[in-house]
């Protein structure tokens, strides 16, 4: 074997080593006996080559890599009901086999080189025409990348390309300049839907690239082509404040439901890419596993249940396309090309958080801070399909914050657990964490089986009871507020009956529904009412020059969120969100109708 490549392999070691004796419990996972963890089913024995059936106590390597186009699925091997019998016989993952993914047997090969047992590999360790096994361990994902000891991230190319830097064969290497992070934004692995889980939630992972090695764990970031002798660590911080709890994960696993994690999350996902658009959400499904153990309710097709009403205040800023696999009034209903989605809605609605002190991998990720104050006030009842109530309770204890009205016959007490200091409120499961009201919380966890299917197994058609009514509207421009210039996103202007502006809406695409490009004001388009809201010392939803004009004596501009629709039979689709001065919303003339909303 070449020097060079024993060097790489003893440096992967000592980057190992480091953080074993460097960082405890953040880095490796330990499962305590008791937690509630779904791990494989099968693991790769890279010794005699062949899958074994997984105990819970096994030290395994996960492998992320891309599976290359769907016309590659026939031609390359995978594990199923008919092949599994071949694939439990030694040797079945043959070196010489010019059928087997060149990536896998190169990560079967590197995994050995550094003293490891087995190998996680989701092609082969998932019986894929087996539907129970196979969505239960999509569902786990991020359990079963959070306790491996070690994630493998091929990020240089798709299953048929080498590891670029395998040990075996790559004798000359030559390590780039580029950062860790120039590296991750120019490979095509990072653009791909289902790796977003498998980085965010693996504990730490060596990176092969095209011409470099990195390295980054939950603590430290460390660089081939940086390192010296010492492995000095990049982007280190003397203390690594992040919290677990017994369900053992790579991420920050908290008691509370944090709104701002998770829209960074469906921020990046997002722009993510999937071969076949029915793999949208399950692509997506271990991390809402993941977090329904930390949200009420979980989430009803990507949208938090506790939180539904703000949730449904996501916004585009480039021109959708529909996905047909998925309901309309979801995020996860439209493709957003490679512009990530507008969800400054959500954190600036959801500021139930006052300060916490999360640091991951290195790096203090400061908080949203909205620079003017934003309320959303529910008033509908939401069912999926004809019988599931979608619990919409987040904001049930708001009214202890004095800036909030309570209910009639609203408790005076806290809630268990919660107390007030001199300035904000705190649980004392987080003593790190200030609230500015106290929320809901879910100490449990729920079985995995229980958290998100109750929603799927009722379809996708949410039915409630609104007020609609017809507007008067027109072009307004093609700028986004936010965004810059940019004419695949149309902003339209609402009109009150007599011709004055109401409000502005934002289409899913460049059209607003206006006949061959009549922005004259004759047009009408259909809204809904969704919820309400109020803000105050500036707008997110308004030009300065419109909200100045409709802020009342205490400086708050009231409104109205609304969906434009548009009908197909009986049920109706998501074309648009909107927000309508509240007055001019109720000056306007009105129905009552029942809603199927696809």
């Amino acid at each position: 074997m070449d020097a060079s490549n024993i060097a790489r392999i003893q440096l992967i070691k000592s980057w190992i080593q480091a953080c074993n004796q460097s960082h405890g419990g953040h880095c490796i996972s330990t499962p305590e006996t008791g937690a509630r963890i779904v791990g494989p089913v099968w693991l790769i024995d890279v010794q005699a080559r062949c899958l074994r059936r997984a105990t819970p106590s096994d030290q395994y390597l996960s492998l992320s890599y891309v599976w290359g186009s769907p016309q590659d699925d026939a031609k390359i091997f995978q594990t199923t009901r008919q092949s599994i019998t071949h694939f439990q016989q030694e040797g079945a993952f043959a070196e010489d086999d010019s059928g087997m993914p060149q990536t896998i047997l190169d990560a079967i090969e590197l995994t050995r080189h550094l003293d490891q047992h087995f190998l996680w590999v989701d092609r082969f360790c998932i019986v894929q025409d087996n539907k129970e096994e196979k969505a239960e361990q999509i569902r786990n994902m991020t359990q079963i990348y959070a306790n491996a000891y070690l994630t493998i991230i091929a990020a240089g190319g798709d299953a048929k390309d080498r590891l670029s830097t395998d040990p075996r064969l790559n004798n000359n290497p030559q390590p780039q300049s580029q950062s860790h992070q120039a590296l991750l934004d120019s490979a095509n692995w990072n653009t791909r839907a289902w790796t977003l889980q498998e980085m965010q939630f693996s504990r730490r992972a060596v990176f092969f690239f095209e011409d470099a090695l990195t390295w980054e764990c939950h603590c430290d970031l460390w660089e081939e082509h940086r390192q010296s002798s010492s492995h000095t660590a990049i982007n280190k911080l003397e203390q690594c404040l992040t919290q677990f709890s017994e369900f053992s994960s790579g991420d920050q696993r908290i008691t509370w439901p944090d709104m701002e994690q998770y829209a960074l999350l469906v921020a990046r996902f997002s722009t993510r890419k999937v071969s076949k658009g029915t793999d949208t959400l399950p692509a997506f499904s271990g991390i809402l596993t993941f977090l329904s153990g930390s949200f009420p309710g979980g989430f009803v097709y990507g949208l938090p249940a506790m939180f539904f009403d703000v949730a449904l205040l996501w916004r585009p800023t480039k021109k959708l396309r529909r996905k047909s696999d998925h309901p309309s009034w979801s995020w996860l209903g439209w493709d957003f090309g490679d512009t990530e989605i507008d969800l400054t809605l959500w954190r600036a609605a959801l500021d139930y958080v006052l300060e916490s002190q999360r640091w991951r991998r290195g790096q203090y990720l400061p908080r949203f801070k909205s620079p003017y104050s934003t309320t959303v006030t529910p008033r509908l009842c939401w069912t999926l399909g004809d019988h599931i109530t979608i619990e919409n309770s987040g904001f049930r204890f708001r009214y202890f914050n004095q800036h909030f009205a309570p209910p009639c016959n609203a408790p005076t007490k806290l809630p268990p657990g919660w107390k007030l200091t001199q300035f904000a409120f705190q649980h004392e499961s987080d003593a790190r964490t200030y609230f500015t009201y106290p929320i809901p919380l879910q100490l449990e966890n729920p079985a995995p089986s229980e958290i998100n299917e109750r929603y799927l197994e009722c379809g996708r058609i949410l039915s409630f009871k609104t007020t609609r009514a017809w507007f008067k509207i027109e072009f307004y421009c093609y700028k986004n507020p936010h965004y810059g210039f940019d004419r695949d996103i149309a902003i339209g202007n609402i009109l009150a009956a007599d011709g004055t502006w109401a409000g502005h809406f934002r289409s899913h695409d460049g059209n607003l529904g206006l006949s061959k490009y009549n922005f004259d004001g004759s047009e009408k388009l259909e809204f809904i009412f969704i919820s309400e809201g109020k803000e105050r010392d500036g707008s997110h939803l308004f030009d300065k020059s419109f909200f100045n004009k409709h802020v009342n004596r205490k400086g708050w501009l009231e409104f109205v969120n609304v969906l434009w629709i548009e009908w197909k039979g009986r049920v109706a689709e998501r074309r648009g969100l909107g927000h309508i001065v509240k007055k001019a919303w109720e000056k306007q003339p009105k129905e009552i109708i029942p809603i199927l909303l696809e």
